[in-house]
């Protein structure tokens, strides 16, 4: 049997990855695609990943239109000569089309129905649904899927590569980081997502001025951009010798797991630090319903200030509570072990799948 996967933004280059891994076992021949974006060649590299690189990233919308139209071109050619029984993504609209154009089952899974963009342009092409537990069913049938075409794994996706994760040192010695120290993760926030673009201020370096002037210098500060753009800002507005700003993408997992206290203005990485044990701030300014992050705030694994100038109070009392940390710590371990693997859920569902298809061909 033979599967496309494609990994278009950094999250599904490491979930899907998780996924192939799966299907290999099963005796699955991969085709794993990628487009050229500054964490995803990044992370290839980290997690050992063999990929086709077809596009690029678009900034603004024209750009964005031009990339995937461009993008589906130079799939088509690729895609044709592997042949594959199924395609796998991550609401990859470039993915979803060109396997609807080929007559190629695909599958798709997200987490994030607050996007809106790439559900409407992928879930509709799509043989079925794959999603965390914590999202309702009829979150996703707005976007033109039959309940029954769901299929809800009972974990956050991010367990897909922390069940076995182990954390790489060398990360703190990139980034001259010691553990004598607090370390501070902030996560800049997703300011060109279509969901996003336009309607918030990147608060990232306002927080960590305040950090500074509430912390001092006994913290280490890490701040992690997502573009060039917000890298040069950055660098420009926090000259402080207690604050790293990353130049180039990171294991940002393994940061995460020696880290005190995560900010974060995005959906994946707070829920990595939340099961690593680490405590989450989430800064995400739009009030949308992220399911998987309430999930996470009602069991107390994440923490939301009423205002941004509310952080620093908060992240002050997240260092020095103890207690608060153990209990968080042992918590997070038993969320992590109760869930289920969704690469392993995913793969064997999309084999069955596969299978079931081609017996109904077969006996028609």
């Amino acid at each position: 049997m033979k599967i496309w996967i494609d990994a278009q933004d950094p999250k599904s280059v490491i979930f899907l990855n998780k996924v192939a891994e799966k299907l290999r076992q099963k005796g699955a021949k991969i085709l794993f695609t990628t487009r050229a974006f500054r964490e995803n060649l990044k992370l290839l590299e980290i997690w050992n990943i063999r990929a086709r690189i077809i596009g690029h990233y678009g900034i603004t919308l024209k750009e964005k239109l031009i990339a995937s139209t461009t993008r589906i071109l130079g799939l088509i050619p690729i895609v044709e000569e592997f042949k594959p029984d199924g395609a796998i993504s991550f609401s990859s609209p470039e993915c979803a089309r060109v396997a609807y154009g080929l007559a190629i089952p695909h599958f798709c899974a997200n987490d994030s129905p607050h996007t809106e963009a790439s559900p409407k342009l992928t879930i509709p092409l799509s043989q079925c649904l794959f999603t965390p537990w914590v999202i309702p069913k009829h979150a996703w049938v707005k976007y033109g899927i039959d309940e029954d075409r769901i299929f809800q794994y009972r974990a956050l996706d991010v367990v897909a590569w922390l069940k076995d994760f182990k954390p790489r040192k060398n990360v703190l010695n990139e980034l001259n980081l010691s553990l004598d120290k607090p370390i501070i993760v902030v996560r800049a926030l997703e300011i060109f997502a279509t969901y996003v673009m336009g309607r918030v201020k990147d608060p990232t370096g306002t927080i960590v001025k305040n950090l500074i002037r509430e912390l001092g210098n006994d913290v280490q500060i890490v701040v992690i951009p997502r573009y060039e753009a917000q890298l040069e800002k950055l660098k420009s507005e926090l000259q402080y010798k207690n604050v790293i700003i990353t130049e180039k993408p990171i294991d940002a997992t393994s940061l995460l797991s020696y880290a005190d206290v995560l900010i974060c203005g995005g959906g994946t990485m707070a829920q990595e630090a939340a099961l690593l044990g680490t405590p989450v701030i989430s800064i995400f300014p739009i009030p949308y319903k992220m399911y998987c992050l309430e999930y996470l705030l009602e069991r107390r694994f994440l923490f939301k200030p009423k205002r941004i100038e509310d952080v620093p109070k908060l992240t002050h009392e997240l260092l020095t509570n103890n207690d608060l940390k153990e209990d968080y710590r042992e918590r997070a371990k038993k969320e992590l072990e109760s869930m289920e693997n969704p690469a392993e859920y995913i793969a064997s569902k999309v084999i069955e799948l596969l299978h079931a298809s081609y017996d109904t061909r077969k006996r028609a």
